[in-house]
């Protein structure tokens, strides 16, 4: 039996830099709840068994898993509903839970689809399973708007030092974009002081059989 698709928005600020804030505050907690659920637990385990290197197989794992997709696609069939019931508010971003992308194909019989931010948070989710730290790095790589962070990716902490890992648009481990014009990251076991809710939305969406987010 397919489950329910179900969706949830939260609003947030109309500045750039406030909606990237809010939108990697919600990536780190379902990072941090994620990874300690029993798929991402199944998931770090067989792909980074003993004698494996764990920065390689999760890095390939998750480029082979998801099929790269806009948001503007994601989001398109629900877009009227969602404009509807949110006053007129666009979406800035639509986030796939980490232990909902594992289950995707079980719950829906479709390849799962994501954007960047969608990589970097089941990319994270498996680093922490396995007891790594990790980051997301914001970078600034479209010309057209060199001040604004338009893409995101991991920075993951092992023993041997930070290596990058861009398994949306990097063609291997330790890969990042040389054409960034602002960079910053945000470790995901930090928490997010004083965080605004106002303007416009961030549509959460999931997929599961009578799962809840909370």
């Amino acid at each position: 039996m397919r489950g329910a698709l179900q969706w949830e928005a939260t609003l947030t600020g109309d500045d750039p830099d406030q909606q990237v804030a809010d939108t990697i505050h919600l990536m780190s907690q379902y990072v941090r709840e994620d990874s300690q659920s029993p798929s991402v637990i199944k998931d770090a385990a067989n792909i980074a068994s003993p004698g494996v290197d764990p920065i390689k197989a999760i890095f390939h794992h998750v480029k082979s898993l998801i099929r790269f997709q806009h948001d503007e696609v994601t989001a398109a069939w629900m877009e009227s509903r969602l404009l509807k019931q949110a006053l007129g508010l666009p979406v800035v971003e639509v986030l796939i839970r980490p232990q909902d992308m594992l289950t995707w194909r079980e719950d829906t019989g479709q390849h799962p689809v994501g954007d960047c931010d969608d990589y970097a948070m089941l990319t994270a989710a498996l680093f922490q399973a396995h007891g790594i730290p990790a980051s997301f790095v914001t970078v600034a790589a479209d010309p057209r708007a060199p001040d604004q962070f338009t893409h995101v990716y991991v920075a993951a902490y092992p023993s041997s030092g930070r290596i990058a890992l861009d398994t949306s648009h990097g063609d291997y481990p330790g890969w990042e974009t040389p054409n960034a014009t602002r960079k910053e990251e945000w470790p995901v076991d930090a928490g997010l002081a004083g965080w605004v809710v106002l303007g416009l939305i961030v549509l959460v969406l999931w997929v599961g059989s009578g799962r809840r987010k909370r």
